[in-house]
């Protein structure tokens, strides 16, 4: 089962990692272009832990 959503995306030249320079749209493509592999391994676990 496939569900699509739709997520509006702000301040994505925002740098959060100044000493290598990634901005918060580096880190959101990074994670685009690996959620096929990553996703499969997250399915049926906890998508928290509590303290």
């Amino acid at each position: 089962m496939t569900t699509e959503r739709k997520v509006e995306l702000t301040s994505l030249d925002r740098v959060l990692f100044p000493a290598a320079g990634f901005t918060k749209g580096d880190v959101v493509d990074y994670y685009r272009r690996v959620a096929p592999v990553l996703l499969p391994h997250l399915r049926d676990r906890p998508r928290s832990r509590p303290r």
